[in-house]
This record gives C-alpha cells, structure tokens and sequence, in this order.
C-alpha cells in the first residue's frame, strides 16, 4: 500500500452524509446475522462493528441481496478497504457503537483486503466497576469489562416469555480495586464459558472480557449481560495483551497468588451489592453491634467520626502478612559476614549473598568502593537484614516463609482503624487493603509516598497527623458490612473487620430511610405503650437461614424478640417488644446477648436469662 493510498483513508468520525466518496480502512471487530423473518434459514443481512486505526468505532450491514460479494471478507480480525460504501442511519434506544452513522454496502461498493494494520487489535474501552455498581455506567450503548472470575451459578435453564428454552449463566467478577459486580452471560455465551472451564481445570485464575455487552438499570440495581447480538467473550486470551495485563496487577492484589481466585457456586447464591446490603445481610445500629453474641455479618450505616494515626503496616511481600520490625540496634559480632577484602567489610546485593551461601563459595573480591565500613550479613531464617548500619530487620512469622528463607522485602499495606457514628452510638472499625482502595482509589504506598512528600516540603511537616486522602474520609457516611467473628465476640476485641464498604447513593438513601423510620418508630411506640397494655397474640415463622454462603452462621434474631417471632396487632397499637421489631423485616437484626433484654424484659422465675417466649404484658400502676 502506497502511501498516497494512505492518505485518502478517510477516519470514520469525520465521515459526512453530504459526501459522495468515502474511503476507509478498518479492522472487524464483531460479525453477526440477521435471518430472514419469512424463512430463518436465509440470511437478511449480515451486520458488523469495525474500527480504523485511530480507534473511531462503527457498525455497518450488508443486505442479503449482496452477501454473494462481500460474505467472504465478514471475518472478526480482517482488515478491510471499503470505497464507496453508503452511509446509513444507526437507529435505536440502544445502539453497539456510539455512532449515528453505519457502512452500508451496495452495487457500487469496492471491498480489498489488507495485512498491514498499526494499531490496537481490538479497542477495549473498559467500565469501572465502581461506574456499574453506582449506577453511572451507560445505558444507550455497549460497555466493555474485563474482571477475574470469582464465582459462576453453573448453567441454568429457562423459558422466555414467547416459550424458547434458553440458558444462562451468572457470574461474580472482580477487578483490580476489588470491586464486584454480576454478568449474565446467555445461550452461546454462557456454553463457551462453562465449556472452558470444564477443559482448563487446571489454571487457578481466568480473566474475562466482554466486549460489547449491555448494561441496564432494573428497580435500582445494576444489570450486564451480553447483548442479543454483536457481543464477543475472552478468556484467558493469551493473544490478548489486556489479559495478561490485567492478571498481572491482580495477582498483586491477592493475599497469595498461588490461591485459586474461582470457586463454583449455586444459583441461591448470587447476590449483587445492592441485594446483599439492602436484603440479604442483617442490618443494625452501631450500639447494638457490641451485643452480637454469635458470629455473624451485618450492615450499619454511619459516619466516620476519626481516623487512627496508625493506618499501615508492613507486609510480607510474599504472604502480605504483617512483618515484625525488629529497631534494636544488631552488633556486627553477632552476624557473620558474607565477605572481606583486605579486613574491610563491603556491601554485597542480597542475591548474590544467597548464592554464595549456596555454593559455599569462598569470600569474593571488593568490587565496588567501601562506604561507611557497610556489610551485607547473612539473615537467620525468616529474616531480611539491610545494611547493618541502619540496624533494622524484619522477620515474616508465617511457616512458609520461614522454612523457605524467603527474602523479605516488606511493603505498605492499609489497615485504617476507624470510628464510626450513628445515632446509637460508635463503633470501631478496621478497613483493610483491598476495601481502602475501593475508596481511596490509591495503593497504600502510593499514599504513603505523598505524604512523606508533604511532610518534606512543610517546616512544619511534623503536624501533619494522617495523609490528606485520609483526612477527607472524615464526615463522609458509608454503608460497612462488618464481621463480627468468634475472635471478636471470646476476645471482646472491639475493633471489627470491614468486609464491604459502600457509598453507593440508592444504598445509602434505603437504609437511611429505614434508620430514621426505626427512631420514629422507637419514639411513638414508647409513648403509645405506657398508656395502655396490649394483646400478647403472636405467630412463630420457622427459622430464616442465610443463602449468601454456605458456610454462613442463621440469620440472627433481634435482641429484643425470638428469631422469626412476628408480632399481629393493631394497627394503632404497639408493644414494647414491637418498638425494637416495627418495620424490620426477616433477617434485618442480629443476636445479642440475653442481658441486653433484661433492662427492658419482665424477668419470671421460669426465664432465668430475661428472653420471655410470650409478649410483655406493661405493669398496669395501681
């Protein structure tokens, strides 16, 4: 191709109606039909999406009439000269490309092929999850994501309204930050999924990518699948640089890399964000948090109120666990070192040291000039020692590490302890790496380093207590799902583990609404039930199990009433077991201690632990 034929290569955004010749070189980037209505066997048309070199994406179509032209050159991947095509209009709520134009083919349309192409294979312009999750994604286009496999419900069959049997699929996917969202993939898609899995057991990750998939927003919550048509699926593609690329910056996010990020899961399962902090997962006051007396999870709504100094720790660059810093000085006389010239010790890369030791290999020559008598030393096991002159050594307490005598090179890892505030009260709470990043969209070292910059750069760099990405958590209101494990509640350690962390605006708005409904509820029903006692008729339900996880403890009972009791009375009256139980629907309060419910319970001498199994009748003054 000559480079005056290069030139006439018109890009496909300055395509224009008003003009008669169009000439263009674009890359297939998806190929589709459409059969004919009267007979399905017979093709329609046949409908593409393509894109030139400078990334201008758009579709095009070929009525059936011409396809005994150009049917051959519909290939995904094939670069094709296209002069003369017509262009039409590209209709529709929803559209593949955001593009009001599209290539259409006729009579007087001249189609070469190409090998030269100098550009991207397949223009990926992927979505945040955080965008899918808030609900800013578009919803007039197609969007394209590429996450780590987490979970699949397996195929499921089903019927559409017109009667097909159809299948699918629904995945959890992760991504860098994190973040999780929910695909369903139908039909062919979901066949070509399942079907890989089935042949690469043996791989511990798998990267997927969807191109050209449709998001849509249903009732508040958030919905991707592959489009009808046009939609394309990799994974683990290794011609694919985003793959790799993005397995690569995933692995460093895991707690080992060697651990398997994909498990299977059944249907029952598959929760998105909004399902899991609004229905799924027992939502309580910050005060009653302390109560929980059997291990569980639970949602509370509040704001951050103080940020702990302490907000990182050093980890392990193997396991990511916390490395022990050792500060005491370590004397030369108690460390052999690796090697001496002339009586002199000299510093030695830790690799080498490693080596030599290895090969028992004798003492080598200076190679580099001495500075400040520094020395390499051999660590003991579990421990990187740095220049002695700084006397600082770290030690990983984990087995591996240890028996292996992995070289440790420690490195900053968020662990925040937070304070957060409800109406009720405060609670504390640790927000540990992956879920801080969600928030603060930076890595901890990356905080880390601005704020030693900072430091440098004020005379007064001293004050500064936390970093400024911290400092702007403060009076921010969050959704948490916390754990409140057997650790917590046999230790009484007060300091419980953020699990999910939202700022999600239906999310916070729903249980906002639900905390403030709950106050007015307490309020009126404490003045209604000190004027007159009410009936004590109530019906049992069975027990309500959680479904998030199969390992997931009961859904817990509220503290104040029996798990699964639901009070019948009237619609103007309440009692005082209803205060605590109005407008909280199953699974919405988790068990606490039977104490709590003496404050307030009639205690009889058949109930020693203050729980009564029938209403509480008010004690009538006489």
């Amino acid at each position: 191709m000559n480079q005056a034929e290069v030139q006439l290569f018109q890009p496909l955004n300055e395509l224009q109606v008003s003009n008669v010749e169009h000439y263009v070189k674009v890359r297939v980037l998806s190929v589709w039909r459409r059969p004919l209505y009267s007979n399905p066997t017979q093709s329609y048309s046949v409908e593409f999406v393509c894109a030139d070199e400078q990334g201008n994406k758009i579709s095009g179509s070929c009525l059936g009439k011409w396809l005994y032209r150009f049917q051959r050159f519909f290939i995904n991947q094939n670069v094709l000269l296209i002069k003369r095509p017509l262009l039409g209009a590209n209709n529709g709520d929803w559209r593949i490309v955001d593009n009001q134009l599209k290539l259409c083919f006729n009579v007087d349309t001249h189609v070469g092929q190409s090998s030269e192409w100098n550009a991207d294979a397949h223009f990926f312009n992927f979505t945040d999850f955080k965008q899918i999750v808030d609900l800013q994604a578009p919803t007039t286009v197609s969007i394209d994501i590429i996450g780590a496999l987490i979970d699949n419900t397996g195929l499921i069959p089903f019927k559409t309204k017109a009667g097909k049997d159809c299948v699918k699929v629904t995945v959890k996917l992760q991504d860098i930050m994190g973040e999780l969202i929910y695909v369903t993939l139908f039909d062919d898609f979901a066949h070509q999924l399942l079907n890989y899995l089935d042949a690469h057991k043996d791989e511990l990750h798998y990267v997927i990518i969807l191109q050209f998939g449709r998001f849509k927003v249903f009732e508040g919550r958030h919905s991707v699948s592959n489009a009808y048509n046009g939609s394309n699926l990799f994974i683990n593609s290794s011609d694919v640089n985003e793959v790799a690329s993005f397995l690569e910056r995933f692995l460093e996010t895991l707690d080992s890399p060697n651990t398997p990020s994909y498990s299977r899961m059944t249907s029952g399962n598959v929760y998105n964000i909004e399902d899991d902090f609004l229905n799924v997962t027992v939502f309580n006051h910050t005060a009653e948090v302390e109560s929980i007396y059997e291990a569980n999870k639970v949602i509370i709504l509040g704001t951050i109120k103080m940020v702990n100094k302490t907000w990182y720790y050093k980890a392990c660059n193997h396991c990511k666990r916390i490395v022990e810093v050792i500060d005491e000085s370590l004397p030369i006389t108690e460390v052999k070192p690796l090697a001496i010239t002339d009586g002199q010790p000299i510093p030695i890369a830790q690799e080498e040291a490693l080596s030599i030791i290895e090969s028992e290999a004798q003492p080598i020559t200076q190679s580099q000039p001495v500075e400040n008598n520094q020395v390499q030393i051999v660590p003991p096991s579990g421990f990187q020692v740095g220049i002695p002159s700084e006397h600082v050594a770290y030690k990983c307490s984990t087995q591996d590490c240890i028996e292996k005598n992995k070289v440790i090179k420690p490195y900053p890892r968020f662990k925040i302890l937070i304070k957060v505030q409800d109406s009720s009260g405060t609670v504390d709470l640790t927000l540990f790496d992956s879920e801080a990043k969600k928030i603060l969209h930076k890595t901890a070292q990356e905080v880390l380093d601005k704020f030693e910059a900072e430091k440098k750069a004020k005379s007064d760099g001293d004050g500064l207590n936390i970093p400024s990405e911290l400092q702007a958590l403060l009076e921010r209101r969050y959704a948490f799902k916390i754990d409140v494990s057997d650790f917590n509640i046999k230790k009484r350690y007060k300091y419980y583990t953020i699990v999910k962390v939202t700022d999600n605006g239906n999310i916070i708005k729903a249980l906002d609404h639900r905390h403030n409904t709950e106050q007015h509820y307490l309020t009126d029903s404490l003045a209604s039930s000190s004027k007159e006692p009410q009936s004590n008729q109530s019906a049992y339900q069975k027990d309500i199990i959680s479904v998030t996880d199969d390992n997931e403890t009961p859904l817990s009972v509220n503290m104040f009433s029996k798990r699964g009791e639901v009070m019948h009375v009237s619609d103007l009256k309440r009692n005082l077991d209803q205060v605590y139980d109005e407008d909280i629907p199953p699974a919405s309060s988790s068990k606490t201690t039977p104490n709590s419910v003496k404050s307030v319970a009639t205690s009889s001498s058949n109930n020693e632990t203050g729980v009564n199994d029938k209403l509480i009748i008010p004690k009538v003054e006489k």
